[in-house]
């Protein structure tokens, strides 16, 4: 999907990232947690040409040194796309930028698909 835009997250956002998130089943994300990360300037928000939101990307600075990619979800017909990796890219971007060099990320064991896209983007099994 080549039309992807990313864009910072907003606390005026609150509702799209909350309506993407209700599309999964595993859903257990309180609202507070998304108000933080909307806060602290730790969202990005895909949107497609028509402004139709796609998916999100939620990070956190763990230990004022060490950033951490929380939550990242693409709405299902978006999904296999380029939209995670679109994502994923203006994360990695962003953390070039505030001179990080490495990030930590987490997908439940469960999670197939989640595990399946960290390992093509190059994420190590660590634990």
């Amino acid at each position: 999907m080549n039309d992807v835009i990313i864009t910072k997250g907003k606390p005026d956002d609150l509702g799209l990232f909350l309506m993407i998130d209700q599309q999964f089943s595993e859903s257990t994300n309180p609202s507070s947690f998304f108000e933080e990360c909307l806060q602290n300037k730790a969202a990005l928000l895909a949107y497609n040409k028509k402004k139709e939101p796609l998916g999100f990307l939620l990070f956190q600075i763990f230990w004022g040194n060490t950033p951490f990619l929380a939550l990242l979800k693409v709405i299902p017909n978006a999904q296999g796309k380029g939209v995670g990796s679109a994502l994923l890219n203006s994360f990695e971007k962003e953390m070039q930028q505030q001179k990080f060099s490495f990030y930590m990320s987490s997908t439940e064991e469960s999670n197939d698909e989640g595990i399946s896209f960290h390992q093509k983007k190059g994420f190590c099994e660590s634990g």
